[in-house]
């Protein structure tokens, strides 16, 4: 297959703003001896309630600064400067249009001595390596904004796409997705292809996963975080993508187009964190494909060919709509919710043209000879909807519970159409076959963790709980009907429904330069298969354990070593 190239450009539109604010404070920074100005002084306004940071600012060279946006309030002004005492200033908004003016503010020099300070640092890589996980940031790979998550993974070393956008970890497609450590049923490909780059703000590949995760997924796991809200205040940014004209042509039935857009919304103030984000991504791609097989009859003393050429593109688009909300009603307790939806469109399109012969072997001579047209369309459609509810309580101990509920749907449907006709004309159908197929999916989780510190580690143990129901119906037509009289034995309709108790235990700690993660999982999984060809459905139970530990040794800032052991089960759907 010949895949075209396309000259992409990307236009990003970034707008931050906040809601205005007029209230202002202005001053200057001074030496209290000498009089000069103060530069590179941090000055800082606290809330009065509890000393939490609402805004940061570093003096200039005349020693001036100015915060022009304050809500009203009580606060406390702060500033820092090496060699001098910190000095604090109570102070408090009454209207939103007041301004304060600090002519001249002096800083002591310290009777202290400043004994050698020591800076050492370190490089901020995008990729950090952790017990059980490799975290890479999403904001390095620029050529995949405007675009999903499946054009993030393509950067990621152990992850692989092929042409048909399937996804492969270490050469395996068994693997789970998480959202934001929430995991989902439907296929990878589906959720992966719906969701924008752009909202992204890392990747965890999970390739040992401890018993706190779910046992699916024989490769392992891909946890894609999304961003959360920025400092206080609102913010809009809007991405354009735009693909320039193939710059080869084949004589495609359609053009392609490659273009889309998304725009997010966020919103942080108090104990309020919003954000809403809308996508719209169409990425065509045209081509040909060219082949040759052919057999040789050495006792006949024939060989027959089957040469053909031909269109072989894909039309595909995906839209959709994702929100995040954050509540901090105290120190202690914090409740999130959040929804994805999202739509998503496929169609390959193989129109080749055959010219099947038989050809005696040694002269050359044709014997036999039937050209012919194949059109061949392939539709995958689906709708996709995830929600969540999440609860988290933190103890006075620091010890935190935590609570979530999830549900999903999706809609996965289509159908395969293949037409042989005559080549002359193509209008001679020869014989038509349809495929289509529905599999909805419905799925419930909920689940409570608990961890604590014990020693120099941490505990951790929770109970798990899932239910979910795939239904499939997929049927084959065939015209004319003489052409395949046993076409019922290809149609037929399968309903599975899997429920899984799991409960797990694990304990994770540090000695000298060795990290460490053990723990236990056990899980009562019940699964029903019911099958239009059966009359007695098909029962499953099983009680497994699924032991995991993981072990990380450093031996200094470049070089460390990891092993990892995780038994996994790997459970297919009814596709």
């Amino acid at each position: 297959m010949k895949n075209s190239l396309s000259l992409l450009f990307v236009l990003f539109i970034s707008i931050s703003s906040m809601y205005a604010q007029n209230a202002e404070l202005r001053g200057i920074i001074i030496d209290s001896k000498s009089r000069s100005p103060v530069e590179f002084a941090s000055v800082s306004i606290l809330k009065a309630s509890d000393s939490s940071i609402v805004e940061g600012f570093l003096t200039q060279k005349n020693g001036a600064f100015i915060f022009s946006k304050i809500n009203t309030g009580n606060f406390l002004l702060k500033v820092v400067s090496l060699g001098a005492r910190n000095f604090f200033l109570p102070f408090s908004i009454q209207k939103k249009n007041q301004q304060l003016l600090l002519d001249s503010i002096p800083l002591s020099i310290s009777n202290e001595s400043l004994g050698e300070v020591v800076v050492t640092g370190k490089i901020n890589n995008s990729l950090s390596n952790k017990l059980d996980k490799q975290t890479y940031k999403a904001n390095q790979f620029e050529a995949a904004k405007g675009g999903t998550a499946t054009d993030v993974l393509k950067n990621l070393p152990s992850v692989a796409v092929n042409s048909s956008g399937e996804i492969s970890v270490r050469g395996s497609t068994g693997f789970l997705v998480l959202i934001n450590g929430k995991p989902v049923l439907t296929d990878a490909q589906t959720i992966l292809s719906q969701l924008p780059a752009n909202t992204i703000e890392g990747i965890e590949l999970i390739t040992a996963p401890s018993a706190k995760y779910d046992a699916d997924g024989r490769a392992g796991i891909i946890n894609i975080t999304t961003k959360k809200g920025i400092t206080d205040g609102f913010e809009v940014q809007a991405n354009l993508l735009g693909g320039l004209p193939s710059t080869t042509d084949y004589n495609n039935l359609e053009k392609p187009g490659r273009f889309g857009g998304d725009i997010t919304l966020s919103y942080k103030k108090n104990k309020w964190n919003f954000s809403v984000s809308a996508n719209y991504n169409r990425n065509d791609a045209n081509g040909s494909r060219e082949g040759d097989v052919y057999t040789i009859n050495e006792v006949n003393n024939t060989i027959t060919r089957f040469p053909s050429i031909g269109e072989r593109s894909f039309d595909r688009y995906n839209y959709g709509i994702r929100t995040a909300v954050n509540y901090a009603a105290d120190k202690q307790n914090l409740f999130s919710a959040g929804f994805f939806i999202s739509k998503k469109y496929q169609q390959r399109r193989a129109d080749i043209n055959y010219n099947n012969s038989v050809e005696n072997l040694t002269n050359g001579a044709i014997l036999k000879q039937f050209p012919y047209f194949n059109s061949n369309v392939q539709n995958k459609e689906g709708e996709f909807l995830v929600s969540s509810l999440d609860y988290v309580h933190t103890f006075k101990n620091n010890s935190k519970l935590s609570s979530s509920a999830i549900y999903e749907n999706a809609n996965l449907y289509g159908n395969t159409f293949n037409q042989n006709l005559d080549l002359a004309s193509k209008t001679i159908p020869f014989q038509l076959v349809t495929n289509p197929y529905t599999n909805p999916i419905n799925g419930y989780r909920f689940k409570l963790d608990y961890s604590t510190s014990i020693g120099a580690g941490k505990f951790e143990a929770g109970y798990q709980f899932r239910r979910d129901q795939q239904d499939g119906k997929f049927d084959y037509t065939v015209t004319p009907f003489s052409n395949q009289p046993d076409i019922a034995k290809f149609r037929g309709t399968a309903k599975s429904v899997n429920q899984v108790n799991g409960l797990y235990a694990q304990y994770s700690g540090k000695a000298s330069s060795l990290q460490y993660t053990t723990g236990l999982r056990y899980e009562n999984a019940n699964r029903e298969v019911i099958l239009s060809s059966d009359i007695n459905p098909h029962l499953l139970k099983m009680r497994n354990l699924f032991p995991s530990f993981n072990l990380l040794y450093t031996f200094n800032n470049n070089w460390n070593a990891k092993a990892g052991y995780s038994k996994r089960i790997q459970r297919n759907n009814n596709f």
